[in-house]
């Protein structure tokens, strides 16, 4: 079977609205990577053909079934090491990086500390030592933004400890918000990560070719679905970081350009918890709704209608 075989079902098909906008995020950010070779051809493909062998396996040939198709292509990005190949970066090397991560019911209290630790007191144990293993998962990309601007404000405000528990639900919300982190939910505690070195000091041994590399630009290939994820960069190629999605509406329509909203965002591997300098509690997110309209979100990636992107990813790829 060929997307352009998958395309005529879809046409043919119920149009399943709900299933549609995941469909056409998907589509228009692996398309955008490969249009501006920041995804590897083979890499599209293989994930592409993943699908294609799992869409064609099932009984219903809707779009449904497809979104059950990428989902069970989801699974091969644990082994791709595309985000490892995506070309330096060329700002903000000399900042250092920050990575929020979310404790739910003491989740990384266990990760770290083997007890059931909420958040508040995981960063004491952060102080006294008393946290080991990684920050982000195996196999997986950690993400990271530039401490820098608001994202460093917030954090640093929060480190006050004369901080109010009320004040501290506002930063964790605006944090989530900068950082377009829809996966976090109400109630979830959220602990900002900040590192000891510089960005340009976070390189690393290739798994495969033993090669120096470095932090590097995310793309569909790591962002495995993410809901709020945008290719990025949209006019320069030099430009090797990616851009996180606002989530308030209001300061989307005030960004100029108008998709300049966000902050600036990029992967590498996990790192030892050895490798943070703060461990920083924002806040518990009381209240995860935002002005995050899906239509809002399809026009700022410019997708138009899942048939037409998988056609235009057949001709980009060839299947």
């Amino acid at each position: 079977m060929t997307l352009d075989a998958i395309a005529t079902a879809l046409a043919n098909g119920p149009s399943q609205e709900e299933v549609e906008a995941e469909l056409r995020a998907c589509f228009a950010n692996l398309l955008a990577g490969v249009d501006k070779h920041q995804i590897a051809l083979g890499s599209a493909k293989r994930r592409l053909r993943r699908m294609i062998d799992s869409f064609s396996a099932s009984a219903h040939k809707d779009r449904a079934a497809l979104r059950l198709a990428h989902m069970e292509s989801l699974k091969f990005f644990g082994e791709e090491d595309h985000y490892l190949r995506t070309g330096p970066l060329s700002a903000f090397l000399d900042s250092r990086a920050v990575t929020i991560q979310a404790s739910e019911d003491g989740a990384l209290g266990d990760a770290w500390t083997g007890k059931r630790v909420r958040a508040p007191r995981i960063v004491d144990a952060f102080a006294d030592g008393r946290c080991r293993g990684t920050v982000g998962l195996p196999g997986k990309p950690m993400w990271f933004t530039p401490y820098t601007g608001e994202m460093r404000a917030l954090c640093e405000e929060a480190r006050e400890r004369k901080c109010a528990r009320a004040r501290r639900v506002e930063i964790a919300r605006r944090a989530v918000s900068l950082l377009g982190l829809v996966h976090i939910h109400a109630r979830d505690e959220v602990i900002a990560m900040v590192t000891s070195r510089t960005i340009g000091e976070l390189g690393f041994e290739h798994p495969k070719t033993g090669d120096q590399m470095g932090p590097a630009g995310p793309t569909a290939i790591e962002a495995r679905g993410h809901r709020r994820f945008r290719h990025w960069p949209r006019r320069s190629i030099d430009d090797r970081y990616g851009r996180t999605y606002e989530l308030d509406g209001e300061l989307r329509s005030k960004a100029s350009p108008r998709d300049t909203h966000g902050a600036a965002e990029s992967v590498r591997p996990v790192l030892p918890i050895e490798a943070f300098e703060h461990c920083i509690y924002l806040g518990r997110l009381s209240n995860p709704d935002f002005d995050d309209a899906e239509g809002d979100y399809l026009r700022t990636l410019g997708a138009p209608d899942s048939v037409s992107l998988l056609r235009d990813l057949a001709k980009a790829t060839g299947l």
